[in-house]
């Protein structure tokens, strides 16, 4: 009686670890649009053009990686009524761009701006920073 528990106890743990160990099928509700348009590693070009969601989470991707000394284009779009984002306000000559909902709206970056970029919502709740590499 004693083997047959152990084999259960062993199966268990097995059956626990292996489930740990495996990545999960669940969405972590980051858009699949958003995931594709940042992966970058150091052997990818920085894009020129990135697409950010303004979402109930806030400004997806966050950070974003655009080449050094070359013009880029920030395309914002809200996704949702469910979220302060609906600005994304940037210091300096960039100014404030207000986020219609369900549209593309574009912001152009000169290749001679600083290498980080901030920008938040209207209340400052949101944030995102720019960063050029």
């Amino acid at each position: 009686m004693m083997c047959a528990e152990l084999r259960v106890v062993g199966l268990v743990t097995m059956l626990l670890a292996a489930g740990c160990a495996s990545p999960s099928s669940q969405s972590t509700g980051a858009s699949t649009e958003s995931q594709a348009t940042t992966a970058t590693d150091a052997t990818t070009p920085a894009p020129t053009e990135v697409t950010v969601l303004a979402t109930s989470q806030g400004f997806e991707p966050a950070e974003i990686a655009v080449a050094k000394g070359q013009p880029a284009t920030i395309v914002f779009k809200r996704t949702t009524n469910e979220t302060c984002a609906t600005e994304a306000v940037f210091g300096g000559v960039v100014g404030t761009h207000t986020l219609p909902l369900d549209q593309e709206v574009r912001v152009e970056l000169a290749a001679d701006r600083a290498d980080s970029v901030r920008f938040a919502c209207g209340m400052d709740m949101w944030k995102g920073v720019i960063v050029s590499r």
